[in-house]
């Protein structure tokens, strides 16, 4: 089987050489290689034409539009059975491609997800699973699909370090949304509402690299992210009735308020951070999302700020947020 390996570009000449090469070392050599320029301005186009002497790679070059339109070119291009995304300024580690493949092969399922390793310069940090590993029904993930209750989004939020079926992507015409943030957790989603099952693999199949330019970081406070991942959603052709999505919407609107927080909060003064919480703390959809919360579940820090919220402690939240937490991040 061929399996056809996306790569998006923007910019990356510090990053596609060695990404393009943790590729094309794999042991797994029936590789269809799409690496889609994004309209870079540095020299990102002229590293990736350089890998053209290998028959597996193919360029193609577009006006900048984003990353999901640079993912779907790719897809349209693609022509390998299976299919995999990785980020220009991630690696592939050895035998990535061979033990997802292996256990599409083994277990007949839709789709294989596999774990994933941070990359913090030097430092690399093993991300703990979300799901066990085995074999799941599609349709039972999709009633905690949206969000699990344990205040960490999407159950299935990355579209890196996953192996698909293409018959079933461009069969079914799936694609990436033109939107900021979770258009891998969406793309997942439709994926998974037109297919039976998938399996989870304790292996780690794919290394992220860790910036300080990841897009929460740079998320504006008008930007309105969680209605527009809310519209696309309530968009998707699947029984909402079925997966409980009102009680999913209602969580994910614990979930983002927590991350909104933690984003926001350290730009502000007290008087500010006061205010906002007061704001967000108090919204109707927030209390009634806490109610659903599954507080056993919770990891120990999450446990914490679940109180903190829940009892409106709003200058414990402030000085962890903008003090604590930083310091410990930093350790």
């Amino acid at each position: 089987m061929t399996v056809s390996v996306i790569v998006p570009v923007y910019n990356a000449e510090r990053y596609i050489e060695e990404c393009v090469n943790s590729i094309l070392r794999q042991s797994i050599t029936t590789l269809d290689v799409i690496l889609i320029d994004d309209g870079s301005t540095d020299d990102s186009l002229k590293i990736c034409k350089s890998f053209c002497v290998d028959p597996r790679v193919r360029v193609v070059s577009q006006d900048n539009q984003g990353v999901s339109a640079a993912r779907n070119i790719g897809i349209e291009n693609s022509c390998g059975e299976l299919m995999m995304f990785v980020d220009a300024d991630d690696v592939l580690p050895d035998n990535a491609v061979e033990t997802l493949l292996g256990a599409m092969t083994q277990n007949a399922t839709d789709l294989v997800v596999g774990q994933h390793i941070r990359l913090y310069g030097a430092k690399r940090q093993k991300s703990l699973p979300r799901l066990m590993p085995g074999i799941h029904r599609c349709d039972e993930l999709l009633c905690r699909i949206v969000d699990d209750g344990t205040l960490t989004g999407i159950l299935l939020g990355s579209a890196c370090g996953v192996i698909y079926k293409a018959n079933i992507i461009k069969q079914c015409d799936i694609r990436f949304k033109p939107i900021k943030y979770n258009e891998d957790g969406l793309f997942n989603i439709e994926y998974m509402l037109k297919s039976s099952s998938l399996y989870v693999i304790h292996d780690y199949v794919y290394c992220y690299r860790q910036t300080n330019t990841g897009s929460a970081s740079r998320r504006s406070m008008s930007d309105p992210f969680n209605e527009v991942i809310k519209t696309e959603l309530l968009n998707l052709d699947w029984d909402t009735t079925r997966y409980d999505l009102d009680k999913q919407l209602l969580l994910r609107e614990v979930t983002y308020t927590l991350q909104a927080i933690l984003v926001f909060l350290p730009r502000m003064n007290f008087r500010e951070g006061a205010s906002y919480l007061c704001e967000v703390l108090n919204a109707d959809t927030f209390r009634e999302g806490l109610r659903c919360v599954n507080y056993n579940r919770l990891a120990t820090h999450k446990k914490i700020m679940y109180l903190l919220m829940r009892y409106k402690l709003y200058p414990i939240i402030f000085i962890c947020v903008k003090y604590i937490m930083p310091c410990i991040r930093r350790v």
